[in-house]
């Protein structure tokens, strides 16, 4: 029998240009013969659907779009418990808006961190470039701008920035062919961040070497096969990828950090993936993974459900829906 609960796990303190982060809805799918645990973790502003419709289909006993639930289709592609040690990745540390950005770089750099992903916004970009101008030279930069600016902002803000980044990404408004087309001709490293809204898009810029890096978030995008094959589509392109992480448990992030491995072992390279999320969760819901001398440390650790109770909003129910169902007895 499968059933499920949901969970409103705490957030630390964070936020993006768009949205201030004080927890994350998820749900949490179980099976005690045999064992399983599954996570369905959604974020606002990045995920298409809500708690209340992932729950609907749970209940629909023939609802069979579940291509239509990317984070569902994601959590039940594959057994998120993980019984040896996971490997170690390489990680950016993130930076969001309401932290010291001089102090915190620097703490981190002395952790053994290199790496830096940094939100800026149209309102702070030129206070932001100013402090990083103070810091070490060899730390690298990743500027993310959700999006922030329109094409001809984008386009007279490339023209203009002298800063070497490793890449910016998210900078206009709009993803499309057209706009990345017309931004291309310029000195510095463009990445988009894939959706499974962006993904025809985003395949076109691939394909077309439009742009210099590309950010995957593997639950965004649906089953695990669906971010693989894109990651072929970087590597046989010669375009840089990296799995970016949100906010989830140890069971999400266990199948994030797999594939995080998997594209360093085709690119044959300890690639700087995008974890630095961890550091803003609570410790019960990542129980042996930490941050620590510029990767991801991984000890094995069971994840007990019953550590995370006081974030249980709901009570455990049955799921009817006879094709998850399926699908969750065949996970391997």
């Amino acid at each position: 029998m499968f059933e499920y609960s949901k969970y409103r796990i705490k957030i630390n303190n964070f936020d993006n240009s768009q949205e201030n982060y004080r927890s994350q809805d998820i749900i949490i799918i179980r099976s005690n013969d045999p064992y399983k645990l599954f996570e369905v973790s959604l974020l606002k502003g990045f995920s298409k659907n809500s708690i209340k419709e992932i729950e609907s289909i749970l209940n629909n006993i023939n609802d069979q779009y579940i291509c239509e639930y990317p984070e569902l289709e994601f959590s039940i592609s594959s057994n998120s418990l993980v019984t040896e040690s996971l490997p170690s990745v390489k990680s950016s540390i993130l930076i969001t808006n309401n932290e010291n950005l001089e102090n915190k770089i620097k703490k981190y750099l002395s952790l053994g961190f290199d790496t830096f992903k940094i939100k800026f916004s149209k309102q702070n970009y030129i206070r932001k470039i100013k402090e990083l101008e103070n810091i070490n030279k060899n730390t690298i930069i990743r500027a993310d701008f959700n999006n922030d600016f329109s094409l001809e902002e984008a386009k007279t803000f490339l023209k203009n920035l002298e800063y070497k980044f490793e890449f910016i990404e998210g900078l206009v408004e709009s993803d499309t062919f057209e706009n990345y087309n017309l931004l291309s001709r310029n000195k510095h490293s463009l990445c988009i961040d894939l959706t499974k809204e962006n993904l025809a898009e985003s395949i076109k810029l691939i394909e077309s070497k439009l742009v210099d890096y590309v950010a995957i978030k593997p639950k965004l995008l649906g089953a695990k096969k669906h971010t693989l094959d894109i990651i072929n589509r970087c590597f046989d392109n010669n375009i840089q990828c990296y799995i970016s992480s949100s906010f989830e448990t140890q069971l999400g992030l266990n199948q994030s950090l797999m594939i995080a491995k998997y594209l360093d072992d085709l690119y044959s390279n300890k690639i700087t993936h995008g974890f630095g999320t961890i550091r803003f969760m609570d410790k019960s819901v990542i129980p042996g993974i930490s941050l620590k001398n510029g990767f991801v440390d991984l000890k094995p650790s069971d994840f007990k459900i019953d550590k995370i109770n006081k974030f249980q909003t709901s009570e455990w129910q049955t799921i009817r829906n006879v094709y998850i169902l399926e699908k969750l007895k065949n996970a391997l």
